[in-house]
C-alpha cells in the first residue's frame, strides 16, 4: 500500500474539513499544527468551505448574536446556536461592513468606533485601527471592503472622509500594517453631499456605490 505523504493529507483531507474539526487536528503533531497554521492552508480551506453546499447565517439580536446552519437553502433551526463578540457590546451596535471567507469586517458603534476582523467559528479576533481621532471608522462617513491580491494575501481598503477629504489606506493581513495610497486623492468625493456605500466583491474587484444629493435650504 502506497503511504500518503503530508501534502495530500493536508491539501486532500484536512483543507475539506471543518473549522472545528481542523482546529482539534492540529494538536496531532507538530507537523499537522504547522501545516494547518499556514497563510496558503486558511486561503485554501476557505474556499473550500464557500464552495460547501451547508451554508452559516449569522443574525444580530437585541441580546444575541445568532448561527444558524443553511442546508440545501433551508435554515435548520434546530441547530441554532448562540455565540459571544469578543467585546462587550450590544449587538445592535454592530455594523457588518464586509465578509470574505469565512472572515467578517465589522464596525462598532458603542462604546467607540472600532473596526474588528472577526472570524465568528474559530472567535478570534483582530483590532484593525488605533483609537485616536484620526483612526478611528465612522459609520456615517467612511467606507470599506475586503478582497485578496495577486499572492493571496487579504487586504482592507478603507476609505476615510475627514473635513471634505478623501484618505485611503489598505490593510495587509500579513504584514499587519496600514500603508496610504493616492486612491481618490484630490477628488471632491469627500464632500457630505456623496453618500457612499460599503464595497461590493466581483471577480476580485472592489465596487461602491455613491449617491450624490443637493442640501436645499427652506425658508
Amino acid at each position: 500500500m502506497e503511504r500518503v505523504g503530508m501534502e495530500m493529507v493536508v491539501e486532500e483531507i484536512l483543507s475539506r474539513l471543518p473549522s472545528k474539526v481542523v482546529g482539534r487536528f492540529r494538536c496531532v503533531c507538530k507537523q499537522w499544527r504547522y501545516e494547518a497554521s499556514t497563510h496558503m492552508f486558511a486561503i485554501v480551506h476557505a474556499r473550500r468551505m464557500a464552495n460547501s453546499q451547508n451554508r452559516k447565517l449569522i443574525t444580530f439580536t437585541n441580546l444575541s448574536v445568532v448561527i444558524d446552519n443553511v442546508v440545501g437553502g433551508k435554515i435548520d433551526f434546530f441547530a441554532r446556536k448562540n455565540i459571544s463578540f469578543p467585546i462587550f457590546t450590544c449587538p445592535l451596535f454592530l455594523n457588518i461592513i464586509a465578509s470574505l471567507y469565512g472572515l467578517l469586517l465589522i464596525s462598532t458603534k458603542h462604546p467607540s468606533n472600532k473596526l474588528i476582523l472577526w472570524n465568528p467559528t474559530t472567535a478570534r479576533y483582530l483590532f484593525l485601527l488605533h483609537e485616536n481621532s484620526d483612526s478611528i471608522y465612522l459609520n456615517s462617513a467612511d467606507t470599506a471592503g475586503m478582497y485578496l491580491d495577486a499572492s493571496n494575501d487579504l487586504k482592507i481598503l478603507h476609505i476615510k472622509r475627514r473635513n471634505d477629504v478623501v484618505v485611503s489606506r489598505v490593510y495587509s493581513r500579513c504584514s499587519g500594517t496600514w500603508r496610504t495610497i493616492d486612491f481618490l486623492k484630490g477628488t471632491p468625493l469627500g464632500s457630505r453631499i456623496y453618500t457612499w456605500s460599503v464595497g461590493t466583491l466581483s471577480n476580485n474587484k472592489l465596487y461602491f456605490t455613491v449617491f450624490h444629493y443637493w442640501l436645499c435650504d427652506y425658508l
